[in-house]
């Protein structure tokens, strides 16, 4: 659940930022920082946890496990994770001439933008909207309801920050 709330953030950010060419500065830049290192250790305990396979099986092996993990998704994390864009104003110098291939660069972090697939998938297999249901003793229309709201906010802020870059 951390690291859904953790992905949302960052897709709300990201697109923020990409829609409207802005930068965090202070405590929001640090936010920042703080969620590319909690995806960084991500990287980490993704090589480590165990998978289960299409047949239920439970692979523990590390090879295995590593191989799955870097055929999948590590692609994308690596991607998404790496600060690119720093990495580029600090071996250029951070010229004014670089202005639009940093504006090329930060598009590549709207790669985040498939980690809500995983999100999808781990709340899918999870049954977590299951389990809300009957913990907190929701009619199932409520929370259908209330997760169509929360998708249709969502789209909205994408739809609203392209406008706007556009």
């Amino acid at each position: 659940i951390f690291l859904s709330v953790v992905i949302l953030y960052s897709v709300v950010t990201i697109t923020y930022q990409i829609g409207f060419s802005n930068e965090f500065r202070g405590g929001l830049k640090a936010l920042d920082t703080v969620v590319d290192a909690i995806f960084a250790l991500d990287i980490l305990v993704s090589f480590n946890t165990a998978v289960v396979d299409v047949n239920g099986n439970l692979i523990s092996d590390r090879g295995q496990v590593a191989y799955i993990y870097g055929t999948g998704w590590f692609p994308i994390d690596f991607v998404s994770t790496v600060p690119i864009e720093q990495i580029l104003v600090l071996s250029s110098g951070g010229g004014a001439e670089n202005a639009f291939m940093m504006r090329s660069v930060k598009l590549v972090r709207a790669v985040r933008l498939v980690r809500l697939i995983k999100i999808a998938r781990m709340i899918k297999m999870s049954g977590f909207f299951d389990k809300m249901e009957e913990n907190m003793g929701l009619h199932p229309a409520v929370l259908r309801v209330t997760k169509l709201f929360v998708i249709m906010g969502f789209f909205a802020h994408l739809f609203a920050c392209l406008l706007y870059s556009i």
